[in-house]
């Protein structure tokens, strides 16, 4: 049996993150459509793609370094949306709007391990979440708010290459991370919107930093996702609703900045968000509601002797079943 997603204008808001990214995390609001609610009066909403690092990587992202180094980031930002697309593209009716702000503490270690000729490293990112959503379901307009600490980020294996050219004399600095989240964050039935997700993920990536001019650099992160069961469904989605699953993705950073100064860099940067693959209610397919979007826009970064800050801004696009909206990134970090 095939189930079929509906374009619904009280579709909930799902998944940063983060964000954000966003998504940052609207937990993984879920759903599935032909079902009722219990008192069959309102259809479930849908599935949404957990939350993904959006946006999270910028200029000169994979850098060079010398081994032992440990280092912390704070990351802050802002997510706004005021329209929600169908499978088309196009802004479902009635008021729909999404609005978050986060603060991500990252940790990292390269405690100066060697391993498949590349630097061995570790971190672990603890993310919090306040998000305000609006929407409407029939004749009732729904106002939730969440608020608290999201599932849990980390990555026990991070390899770097800093020692690959391109063409023998381009500089070529390649990485590959098992990132995972653990389902640590606050997640309870009765809510639409969620810190946590109540699921593991694995996001692994292989991303690059290279050249194009000795003023112009490029980088990239290209992601897979994968996601386990929600064995504890919201109530949203009726009795009979056992088990949830997000589909598949694959979604990708990208960047491209002109140093101006040593210190100071400015260019493009943006991402992509594909959904590969079907979600599923109790094991079975939902057919549609396959999200995508795209999104670019201006940025910064400015360093001086150990520290560094980064300014980026996104403006999504080419939008479907899900949230469009804009994203203001500011990332700090320290390198000890």
């Amino acid at each position: 049996m095939m189930l079929t997603k509906m374009s619904r204008s009280w579709r909930v808001i799902g998944g940063c993150l983060l964000a954000a990214l966003p998504g940052l995390a609207l937990a993984q609001p879920t759903g599935a459509p032909p079902t009722m609610a219990p008192g069959g009066h309102m259809p479930i909403p849908p599935i949404r793609l957990p939350t993904v690092p959006l946006g999270y990587n910028t200029f000169m992202d994979i850098r060079p370094f010398n081994a032992p180094l440990y280092g912390v980031e704070n990351f802050m930002g802002y997510y706004s949306s005021h329209r929600i697309n169908d499978g088309d593209g196009h802004k479902l009716p009635g008021r729909n709007s999404v609005d978050y702000w986060f603060s991500v503490l990252h940790f990292h270690a390269f405690p100066g391990w060697r391993l498949l000729g590349a630097d061995y490293g570790a971190w672990v990112k603890m993310i919090y979440v306040d998000v305000d959503m609006r929407t409407k379901a029939g004749p009732v307009n729904l106002h939730e708010e969440g608020k608290g600490l999201t599932d849990l980020w980390f990555s026990p294996l991070l390899l770097q290459w800093n020692d690959a050219k391109l063409f023998g004399k381009i500089p070529f600095f390649q990485r590959v991370d098992l990132q995972f989240t653990a389902p640590t964050g606050e997640y309870h039935r009765d809510q639409l919107t969620n810190p946590g997700s109540n699921a593991w993920n694995f996001d692994p990536y292989y991303g690059f930093t290279t050249f194009l001019s000795k003023k112009i650099d490029l980088s990239m992160r290209l992601h897979y996702l994968w996601s386990a069961n929600n064995s504890n469904p919201q109530y949203a989605y009726g009795e009979k609703a056992r088990t949830i699953q997000n589909g598949q993705a694959f979604h990708m950073n990208y960047a491209v900045s002109y140093g101006l100064t040593p210190s100071l860099r400015v260019g493009i940067d943006g991402y992509y968000l594909k959904q590969t693959s079907s979600d599923e209610l109790n094991g079975q397919n939902i057919h549609g509601g396959r999200e995508m979007t795209h999104a670019i826009g201006p940025g910064l970064v400015w360093r001086y002797q150990r520290f560094y800050a980064f300014l980026n801004s996104y403006f999504e696009t080419h939008t479907e079943n899900r949230q469009q909206g804009n994203l203001v990134f500011l990332r700090m970090g320290y390198r000890l």
